[in-house]
């Protein structure tokens, strides 16, 4: 009932779910601490701070995740404790934590768990060393890029774009023929972050990738990067069958100055990945010059 209800973001009865963080079942205590994180309710702060210290990991696990959801920094020494905690989930869930609150002091600890023997959490460690722009574990995160484990090579070459770590490019080039598509994604989104243009005729090979994210992605970062010898490849893709690849192929055209070539009916896969986007700022503010370039009134709904 108490998860229920902070899904329901019904704020009234967050005094009553504060009470239950105290419950003698674990499972009681964890879905009233996640409760608490779903309706923002900042005020039960210190109670779920507690639970950072709870006996059931399900329950720290719960705890670290709502710090990090009501942005709690005074908590954060606390969640630096569980960096070392026993059970892997609890240290993704401080890591993510210490992530979602910007508390960069920790980066140097978060930055020891890109070594952690499970790839899960070396996965969300190089993300959120990204998100923290630690550019002093970049050298770490490089190796990543040798990984076992796919997504763990993915998420290093996005912080490394993230980071703005140049040196990684030639390591960042070979993952674009990465036998995994969310490796081939998040490389050309690397590279296009990181500005190489001495990239730009493998990431136009992944312009027929059989996969749809990976076209994408390439697109994206060929806009970017300014790559106007890729215009008539990326026109082409204005036949594709998906949606999402018409409409950043669209934009991409637009900020490569060829504007005249995106065709009326390409605006409506524009305007759908904007939607799609929205979490990612800057990719919708690109979708939005994109649509303003092409004298679209932006839609107020």
């Amino acid at each position: 009932a108490a998860y229920s209800l902070g899904k329901l973001g019904y704020k009234e009865a967050a005094p009553k779910i504060i009470k239950l963080l105290n419950d003698k079942n674990a499972s009681v205590r964890s879905f009233a601490a996640y409760a608490i994180g779903d309706l923002g309710y900042k005020e039960a702060a210190p109670e779920i701070t507690e639970l950072l210290k709870d006996v059931d990991a399900l329950v720290r696990r719960s705890a670290a995740y709502t710090i990090g959801k009501l942005g709690y920094k005074e908590a954060a020494p606390e969640i630096i404790k569980l960096l070392k905690d026993s059970d892997k989930d609890v240290r993704v869930c401080a890591v993510d934590a210490l992530g979602n609150i910007g508390y960069k002091k920790a980066a140097p600890e978060i930055a020891k768990l890109l070594k952690d023997k499970e790839s899960y959490v070396r996965i969300h460690t190089a993300d959120v060393i990204g998100k923290l722009g630690y550019k002093e574990a970049a050298p770490e995160i490089t190796e990543l890029l040798k990984d076992v484990d796919a997504l763990v090579r993915g998420s290093a070459a996005y912080s490394l774009g993230k980071l703005g770590y140049k040196e990684a490019a030639p390591k960042i080039i070979k993952l674009l023929n990465d036998k995994n598509a969310s490796v081939r994604s998040f490389a050309a989104k690397a590279l296009g972050e990181l500005g190489d243009k001495e990239s730009v005729l493998e990431i136009m090979n992944l312009l027929k990738d059989n996969i749809n994210t990976v076209r994408i992605y390439a697109v994206i970062a060929l806009g970017k990067l300014g790559s106007k010898e890729a215009v008539p490849e990326i026109v082409n893709l204005l036949k594709d069958e998906d949606s999402s690849v018409r409409g950043w192929a669209g934009v991409a055209l637009v900020e490569l100055g060829a504007k005249n070539k995106v065709p009326q009916e390409i605006i409506s896969d524009i305007k759908g990945v904007l939607k799609l986007y929205k979490f990612d700022d800057e990719m919708a503010k690109r979708a939005q010059a994109a649509l303003k370039e092409l004298g679209v009134e932006e839609d107020k709904k």
